[in-house]
């Protein structure tokens, strides 16, 4: 990568950087919001845990993070596949254990989002030493 690809890369992923960014910081935050209110309150906020779940997904599949949460349950399948030799015992264990990734990064979309984040903010300090 020359100086000007970096710097054009860096000037192309920049808006997109910190779109992720937020998007990844506003799901969190309505999780930690709700957990404090319910913590204090005793009682569950069903509106609150709506909007977590719709604007937590919605931002997964907005981000583009809900590519990078299928690649990590397709790689727990895959182990989940080559860890024991019967063939139906190996895609039971496999189904659950894609299954359960995939779960958990859904109800915790910000996880996905938080990794893609990364990536990109990976591929642009890689980018910025070029300069």
């Amino acid at each position: 990568m020359d100086t000007m690809s970096a710097k054009k890369f860096l000037q192309n992923t920049e808006v997109k950087f910190k779109v992720k960014m937020i998007a990844t910081i506003i799901p969190a935050a309505i999780f930690l919001i709700t957990i404090l209110i319910e913590g204090i309150t005793g009682t569950g906020i069903q509106i609150m845990q709506n909007i977590y779940l719709i604007s937590g997904l919605i931002l997964l599949v907005a981000t583009g993070a809900v590519v990078k949460l299928l690649k990590i349950a397709l790689t727990a399948f895959k182990w989940g596949w080559l860890l024991t030799p019967f063939t139906l015992f190996d895609l039971v264990i496999a189904v659950i254990a894609g299954g359960f990734v995939l779960g958990v990064g859904l109800l915790f979309p910000f996880g996905p989002m938080a990794l893609d984040t990364w990536d990109l903010y990976m591929e642009r300090r890689n980018a910025k030493a070029y300069l």
